[in-house]
C-alpha cells in the first residue's frame, strides 16, 4: 500500500509540475462533461481510474520486477509511460478550455478565435520553462559522468558497460562530442555500444562466458562500470575510482585519491534540489571515497563518508546496497 500511495502521489505531482495551468482546466473539463452528459462523465472517470491503477501496478511488473522491488528507481525511469496516461486528462482539459471560451464569448462577447491565439502562447512558455530542466547535454549526468568514466582509463584499456546510464552517456561523448573514439567500450546489454566481442549471441550465460575468457586473457587491462564477479573463473573486481578493475589472484590495492580529485561533480554543488537519479549517481563518487578510506583502514573517515552518502542517496536501493557492500565487505 505505501508503494502504491507513493506512486499515485508521484504521478499527480509530476502532472501538475509538467502541465501547470492545465490542471485547472482538467477540473473545469470534468464539470463541463458532467453537466453535458453524465454517462460520458462516468465512462471517462472510470476509464481514467482503471488506466491509472494499471499504470501504477504495471510499471515494474512489465519489466520483470516485483511490485515492491527497486520501487523508487524503476518509478523514476518509467516516467515516460505517464505520457500515455496523460492523454485522457489533457483531452478533458481541452473540453474545459473550450467551455471557458464559450462562456466568455456568450457573457463578454470575446472572440473565440482571438482567445485561441492568446492561449497558444502557453505551450511556448512551458517549452522554454522546461527546456533547461530536460537539457542534459551540459550537465553532470549527461556529460561529466561519462567524461569522468573515460578519464579513468588509459588508451588500450577495455571497458565493459551496463545499463542505460552510463552506456547512453558514453555513446553521447563518443559519437556526438567525438571524444575517446579510439577507446573500446563493450556493451553488456547489447544495446548501444560495441557488441562485436559477443558475436551474434544474446544469451546472458554465453555472454558472461565470453567476458570471463576475455578477462582471463587481459586481466590487468579490463574495467567494468559495475562490480564484476565470476566465481567459476576465480575473477573478482575491486574499486578503481568510480569503475571496477578485474583481478584473479590477491586483491590489488589502488589508491584512488588522485582519480577522485580528477572527477567533476559540479551539479551537486550547483543544485541542492537534485532528483533521485542524480543523487544516486553522484553518491557513487562519495561511495568511492568511503571505500578508499576503508581499504586504508581509516574507519573514522569511512563512516563519515558513509553517513554523507546515506544523506544524499539513501533512498536509492542501489546506493544502500553499495553501503552494505563497503561495511560488510571492507570494514
Amino acid at each position: 500500500l505505501p508503494v502504491i500511495k507513493f506512486r499515485l502521489y508521484n504521478y499527480f505531482i509530476l502532472f501538475i509540475k509538467n502541465y501547470n495551468i492545465i490542471i485547472i482546466l482538467f477540473f473545469t473539463g470534468l464539470y463541463y462533461t458532467y453537466t453535458k452528459n453524465k454517462n460520458v462523465f462516468f465512462i471517462l472517470s472510470v476509464f481514467f481510474v482503471i488506466n491509472t491503477v494499471l499504470l501504477i501496478l504495471g510499471i515494474e511488473t512489465s519489466t520483470g520486477f516485483n511490485l515492491s522491488s527497486l520501487t523508487t528507481i524503476s518509478l523514476y525511469i518509467s516516467r515516460g509511460f505517464y505520457l500515455i496516461n496523460d492523454l485522457l486528462p489533457i483531452t478533458i482539459s481541452a473540453c474545459g478550455l473550450f467551455f471557458l471560451f464559450d462562456l466568455l464569448n456568450d457573457k463578454y462577447k470575446i472572440n473565440t478565435t482571438f482567445m485561441c491565439v492568446i492561449f497558444l502562447f502557453f505551450p511556448f512558455i512551458m517549452i522554454f520553462n522546461n527546456y533547461e530542466l530536460n537539457n542534459q547535454s551540459k550537465k553532470f549526468l549527461g556529460y561529466d559522468h561519462p567524461i569522468n568514466i573515460m578519464n579513468s582509463l588509459n588508451k588500450g584499456n577495455i571497458l565493459f558497460s551496463r545499463n542505460d546510464c552510463p552506456s547512453f552517456n558514453i555513446l553521447y561523448v563518443k559519437y556526438v562530442k567525438n571524444k575517446y573514439r579510439d577507446y573500446v567500450v563493450y556493451d553488456r546489454d547489447a544495446a548501444t555500444l560495441d557488441i562485436s566481442i559477443y558475436g551474434k549471441t544474446k544469451d546472458k550465460k554465453k555472454m558472461q562466458t565470453i567476458e570471463s575468457k576475455f578477462v582471463l586473457e587481459n586481466v590487468n587491462n579490463v574495467f567494468f562500470t559495475d562490480y564484476y564477479d565470476d566465481k567459476n573463473s576465480n575473477i573478482k573486481s575491486t574499486s578503481y575510482g568510480i569503475l571496477f578493475k578485474t583481478y584473479t589472484d590477491k586483491e590489488p590495492y589502488y589508491n584512488n585519491v588522485n582519480l577522485l580529485q580528477l572527477y567533476t561533480i559540479r551539479d551537486y554543488f550547483n543544485n541542492k534540489k537534485l532528483d533521485l537519479f542524480y543523487n544516486d549517481f553522484i553518491a557513487k563518487y562519495f561511495i568511492a571515497k568511503a571505500e578508499n578510506f576503508a581499504k586504508c583502514n581509516d574507519r573514522q573517515n569511512t563512516l563519515k563518508w558513509i553517513d554523507f552518502v546515506e544523506k544524499i542517496g539513501g533512498k536509492s536501493p542501489a546506493t544502500i546496497k553499495e553501503i552494505i557492500r563497503i561495511v560488510f565487505g571492507e570494514l
